[in-house]
């Protein structure tokens, strides 16, 4: 059970990280190949994040041996916070698709934000089960740093079109 959550965790991290780090790599001729390879596959990486997620979840339902006593711990935040996941991972992997983008229009790039979402739920669910604060650092502090322009830039354009407004 803990290493497909694991793979789940992983796998998710590096979905959201090869946007931000293809932008840092644009003067790197040989690591803009591997991030172009990267971002190609990028929605296939994150699907890979919803398989594993989704065995961990099965292999939890598993370990507990029954669906009620699943049911009676979802008042548990630690628990809580993994199936809020699970429902995300499930959301974005069904509209993973170019039927799905079609489909959706604008509203397909809104959805797939909520992989950030699920990146904040596993963040919170692996630090309340497992409180292993050197792997949370690990995995979601460099996701976070990588993050930081994209707020930046995201912030001051609101900033400019509240003032101009």
């Amino acid at each position: 059970m803990y290493e497909s959550g694991i793979l789940a965790t992983q796998f998710l991290v590096l979905a959201l990280a090869i946007t931000p780090l293809m932008r840092l790599s644009r003067g790197w001729p040989s690591g803009l190949a591997v991030m172009c390879w990267l971002q190609k596959r990028r929605r296939y990486i994150g699907v890979a994040a919803a398989g594993y997620g989704t065995l961990h979840a099965i292999f939890y339902v598993r370990h507990t041996g029954s669906l009620e006593l699943v049911l009676l711990e979802l008042e548990e935040i630690s628990l809580l916070t993994g199936w809020i996941v699970t429902v995300l991972f499930a959301a974005l992997a069904v509209t993973s698709n170019d039927a799905s983008v079609r489909l959706l229009g604008r509203w397909w790039k809104r959805l797939q934000m909520a992989a950030y979402g699920a990146a904040l739920f596993t963040a919170l669910h692996w630090w309340l089960i497992d409180q292993f604060l050197d792997q949370l650092l690990i995995w979601f502090v460099p996701l976070l740093l990588l993050q930081v322009p994209r707020l930046v830039k995201a912030l001051s354009k609101r900033s400019t079109s509240h003032q101009a407004g």
